[in-house]
């Protein structure tokens, strides 16, 4: 199965930059997560520096992935998406056919509009289908939102929400702290 784990980038401050809380956050989240989802590929992220920053957390978690900017993840290209979603799908087909977990980065406009889902700030979707071409297929994927993709894994409800609240509980190491906090500079 074919994963495009979408994250809406997380909470910022006056000078939209990640806060420490939600990056340190962001890190476990994913830390913990890619035991169930997998090593991605990559991550796709909007240039807008709140994206950017999720996405250098994330990649921070993840171990280290090519990190690729695309305009069209951008907030105010919601109208687009769709379009994007298309060309992404079939480019990933081609450049991404023997990997299993891609990551997107983006904002709420943009998921509203391609799946017509709402995200709060941080949370994340995984999208599942049996090849790139078919992920934004509506009757040939399937779409979980973090919690009930910890039930699919066979959590029950009340446990997968109970690990979501584990996993940014974890302490963090000094040396993680400040290479965290680096990236929010």
């Amino acid at each position: 199965m074919k994963r495009l784990i979408i994250f809406r980038h997380g909470s910022y401050d006056f000078y939209k930059n990640l806060t420490e809380t939600c990056a340190q956050d962001l890190f476990l989240k994913a830390r913990h997560m890619i035991k169930f989802i997998g090593q991605p590929a990559a991550i796709f992220t909007s240039p807008i520096r709140r994206a950017w920053q999720t996405a250098n957390v994330l990649n921070l978690a993840f171990g280290i992935v090519p990190l690729i900017e695309k305009e069209e993840l951008q907030d105010f290209s919601a109208l687009s998406i769709p379009y994007f979603a298309k060309r992404f799908a079939s480019e990933a087909q081609h450049d991404f056919a023997n990997d299993n977990v891609l990551v997107w980065v983006t904002h709420e406009p943009s998921v509203q509009e391609l799946l017509g889902i709402t995200l709060d700030t941080s949370e994340w979707l995984v999208l599942e289908a049996p090849d790139w071409e078919c992920i934004f297929e509506p009757k040939l994927r399937k779409i979980y939102r973090s919690i009930d993709f910890l039930v699919s894994c066979g959590y029950s409800t009340n446990e997968a929400f109970h690990k979501s609240v584990e996993w940014t509980m974890d302490k963090l190491s000094e040396e993680e702290i400040q290479k965290i906090n680096s990236l929010l500079r």
